[in-house]
């Protein structure tokens, strides 16, 4: 008999950045909003207009319960690129009350608090990815 090997399972169903959160981002292509970014066909990605100084800010609408992060089919670099999530209370981030830095990963990228809920109503992604050489960031999913 061969070795049983048993992996986590984790059914994340309640995504919090999908409708009805207000999502913003300082650049995006008109014909591929930030909006996209709430739709489960990753097919339809969002797309920045450049690679430096990306910032997508999401609106919960109430503190939730937030556990992880995760960025779908992405063409995020491996390599020199900067990725912070940050949370706070308000609207302007002062103070912000937890910031993260995010390892980049290929597909899939994915932060997790070990099992620590975040209340917070507003949270920021920044990237800054100058090994990008597509020149600009495309995500398929939040």
């Amino acid at each position: 008999m061969g070795v049983v090997k048993h992996f986590p399972l984790r059914m994340a169903w309640n995504n919090f950045a999908d409708t009805p959160s207000l999502i913003t981002a300082n650049s995006e292509i008109a014909s591929l909003p930030v909006t996209f970014l709430q739709n489960q066909q990753i097919g339809k990605p969002f797309r920045s207009l450049a690679i430096a100084g990306l910032t997508i800010e999401v609106n919960f609408g109430a503190p939730q319960g937030v556990q992880q992060f995760a960025l779908r089919k992405h063409n995020i670099s491996l390599a020199g690129v900067t990725i912070t999530l940050s949370g706070a209370t308000n609207a302007a981030f002062s103070p912000t009350a937890v910031s993260v830095g995010i390892t980049p990963a290929a597909d899939i990228l994915l932060f997790d608090w070990g099992g620590t809920v975040q209340n917070f109503q507003y949270w920021k992604l920044e990237v800054e990815d100058p090994g990008n050489t597509d020149a600009f960031i495309e995500i398929g999913y939040m």
